[in-house]
């Protein structure tokens, strides 16, 4: 099995860091521009990207401390503070420093104390997203530094058998809500301390004992809150928030005892490190394996998909943590193949972990047939498709790409050709509004955030940036009133996943809540959901907003969606959104006539209905046309207007228009796709979704949905007499004129069409009944 996973497994690549000793990955840039380190040589350092390489070099290295030996530092999440751990001839002291904007310790700055302790500081943290620092020590006390609030003591130390007194502590983390800490001790304990009333919630004894110092460990809460990853053995546990007798094991991904453990800001993702490899978990199941030739030492997130791993020897690795590798390629660097595959399966265990003895009368047959199952599971879920989360219209690669690209216009993010790290020299956003030619209207303007999530509307657009910890969101009004843009700054604990914009409101999804925020344009708060999954996309059209989530999925994606009219406060459709089998959902948007569609990745274009829509299966999803390798932008009068493959921001693109067209064949398809726009055009006219029309448009609208229309029931039927299809023609009358809204006008002429075609006298008789002014006619009763 060890040899399988050497073979599935890739090897990472290391880069030299200006170090001497062990190197510490302190924080890594959501853009991947920048690298901060610090080393057992007491300084920390710097590292960039090069101008055409995705290597990084040394960019400076400072001096942070002038005493004996530095044991722990650590960056916090928004790059502001630094916190180090030093040695010195009165002690241990930990101290708190303020970074510029380029991570360089302020000069003139006088650092602040966070502790004085008698023996090491063995582990530094800080909070993902509070001003929070945690500070365990070898003399078994744990402390938390807050900014503002200062030092408090939670563990104190010592004997006495109360908490710390079972040794030295290894490490600690805070929860999300900053309201449990966790701490693992010398002598295998877990334990876990409310941080409001400092009294011990959970203890445990999950590790064998160790020596202070001997070996690091650090663990780690979910962005959420809902487990807590242990290291510390072959697997990674996952212990559930309220202490269940039921833990998540993860297996397969290493051979020696984990060290290390860490999510990523979204929590999809967790990470973690052994003396020779480091193993990423996607929904709790091994996605990849990369081999080190030196023991890992350190994580550092650079936004959800890349880490920066550092060593005990000095040098760093830069990895992705999901990749997609093509099926139909070999694959030098396969994630796992079907023997680890088998072994990673989920497992459950009891707390405290214990190993559980084997059954000697297991019978070899027994065995053989759970193999199979286990690789028939394992080759279901690599075959099962993955849902990921996506902005409408947005492209996902390149230094030049589209934030988002819809009727209303294009959103085009231009990062510079040198270095990342010089975004505010560079970068910028261009905007094109297609139907707003207001000469005050924004077109270009340079961005210092890194900016992830883009949305435009009719006359004006918002980006949303989830840099340094803190979610921003600005919208920008393409002809002001007074002001020009608006900015909202969203609390610590939220992260901004979806954005949706109209010209009278904002949308905004934010995790780990799965709250669904709805603000005016300025800002205003219009009302708050909470959504029963996570998102997968959103888009906003008039005053109607369509949202896409998932619950947990099983083996397919499982998709939910519901339709808002924001103005009237009302949810107007929910439900499944159905997709075609194996496949994902590409893309969601709206008509220019307020239809919502959704296009998967097998090409199936499907409209939603809306109820009251005359008979056309109200709250249902209709395939309406089918593509191929096309990227959709905009849908009017019946047609999508796409482009070929994924573009790219530059040149002009030459649009191709595919027209609707259900899934059947001869001049029904025709009628029934008629009906089925001019119903939609009629409900949502009736629902206030539509622009009121002038008299002559009205009645150009009218004449188009009459009864004299060469499309309408009346033609459909004459076709099928004069074809002599006298049964298709009564089903015809049964099922498209037999209803109450039909007038008697339109039956006295298919009356009269069935005369011409000389019918039978009793078909006669059933149209003479239904012109009498009997609709009870229907086609189950034909």
């Amino acid at each position: 099995q060890g040899q399988a996973r050497a073979e599935a497994a890739e090897q990472a690549v290391l880069q030299t860091a200006p170090h001497k000793g062990t190197c510490d990955a302190l924080y890594f840039s959501a853009d991947r521009s920048r690298l901060l380190t610090a080393g057992a040589d007491g300084r920390l350092a710097c590292l960039e990207t090069r101008e055409t390489e995705t290597s990084m070099s040394r960019s400076w290295a400072q001096k942070i401390t002038h005493s004996l030996r530095v044991t722990a530092a650590a960056v916090s999440s928004d790059a502001r503070m630094l916190a180090v751990a030093e040695e010195t001839a009165s002690g241990f002291q930990a101290w708190v420093h303020l970074l510029d904007a380029k991570g360089r310790i302020v000069q003139g700055q006088k650092p602040r104390i966070a502790g004085r302790f008698t023996l090491d500081i063995r582990h530094l943290s800080w909070h993902p997203s509070l001003p929070y620092l945690c500070i365990a020590t070898d003399d078994g006390k744990v402390d938390i530094w807050h900014e503002s609030k200062g030092r408090k003591q939670l563990f104190k130390g010592g004997g006495g058998g109360g908490p710390g007194a079972a040794g030295g502590v290894r490490c600690a983390c805070l929860d999300d809500k900053a309201e449990k800490i966790a701490a693992a001790f010398a002598s295998g304990d877990l334990a876990v301390v409310d941080v409001e009333t400092s009294k011990e919630q959970f203890r445990s004894k999950l590790w064998p004992k160790s020596v202070s110092g001997s070996e690091r460990l650090s663990m780690a809460w979910a962005p959420n809150g809902s487990y807590l990853a242990l290291p510390g053995e072959q697997s990674v546990r996952l212990m559930p928030r309220d202490f269940s007798k039921e833990m998540v094991q993860l297996e397969g991904g290493h051979r020696f005892s984990t060290t290390i453990a860490s999510w990523s800001p979204s929590g999809h993702v967790l990470v973690s490190a052994s003396a020779e490899a480091v193993a990423v978990w996607a929904h709790q199941r091994l996605h990849r394996i990369i081999r080190f030739a030196v023991e890992p030492s350190s994580i550092a997130w650079g936004g959800c998909d890349f880490v920066a791993v550092g060593t005990q020897a000095g040098h760093f690795a830069l990895l992705q943590v999901l990749v997609e590798a093509p099926a139909d390629k070999d694959r030098t660097a396969a994630p796992v193949d079907s023997q680890d595959a088998r072994d990673s399966q989920v497992s459950q265990e009891t707390l405290p972990s214990a190993p559980s003895p084997s059954t000697e009368d297991t019978s070899e047959q027994a065995e053989a047939q759970q193999g199979q199952q286990g690789v028939q599971k394992a080759t279901e879920a690599k075959e099962a498709p993955k849902q990921q989360r996506f902005q409408p219209g947005a492209t996902l690669k390149g230094r030049r790409r589209f934030l988002a690209w819809n009727g209303c216009g294009s959103l085009k993010l231009m990062l510079p050709a040198s270095r990342l790290g010089t975004r505010p020299q560079g970068a910028q956003v261009e905007v094109d509004h297609h139907s707003w030619r207001d000469p005050t209207s924004v077109r270009s303007f340079k961005i210092e955030e890194n900016v992830e999530l883009g949305a435009i509307g009719p006359n004006l657009f918002a980006l949303g940036s989830n840099a340094c910890g803190n979610s921003t969101i600005a919208v920008h009004v393409a002809s002001p009133w007074q002001q020009a843009s608006f900015r909202c700054t969203l609390a610590l604990d939220e992260r901004a996943e979806a954005l949706a914009i109209s010209s009278s409101f904002v949308a905004i999804v934010v995790s780990p809540q799965r709250y669904l925020r709805i603000f005016t344009p300025s800002f205003v708060p219009i009302g708050v959901l909470s959504l029963a999954g996570d998102i997968v996309s959103m888009v906003a059209h008039g005053d109607l907003l369509l949202v896409v989530f998932q619950p947990k999925p099983k083996r397919e994606p499982n998709l939910r969606f519901m339709l808002l009219n924001v103005d009237r406060k009302e949810r107007m459709e929910a439900g499944q959104l159905p997709l075609s089998e194996r496949s994902t959902l590409k893309w969601i948007g709206f008509s220019a006539e307020a239809q919502a569609l959704s296009l998967d990745s097998k090409g199936v274009l499907r409209m939603l209905c809306l109820h009251g829509a005359g008979e056309n299966f109200g709250g249902g999803w209709i395939p309406v046309a089918e593509l191929q390798k096309l990227w959709p932008v905009q849908a009017e009068e019946g047609a999508l207007s796409c482009v070929e493959a994924e573009p790219k921001p530059g040149p002009s693109y030459r649009f191709q228009k595919v027209p609707f067209k259900l899934p059947c064949d001869g001049p029904a398809e025709t009628f029934l796709r008629q009906s089925l726009l001019a119903a939609h055009r009629a409900q949502a006219t009736a629902c206030g979704l539509l622009p009121s029309k002038d008299s002559k448009a009205m009645a150009k609208q009218k004449k188009r949905c009459a009864g004299a229309s060469p499309n309408s029931a009346l033609n459909l039927l004459r076709i099928f007499l004069e074809s002599k299809e006298e049964e298709l023609a009564m089903d015809v009358v049964a099922e498209f004129l037999s209803r109450e809204s039909s007038k008697a006008s339109e039956l006295e002429e298919a009356k009269a069409a069935a005369s011409a075609a000389k019918l039978e006298m009793a078909q006669l008789a059933k149209l003479a009944q239904l012109a009498s002014g009997q609709p009870a006619l229907k086609a189950r009763k034909l």
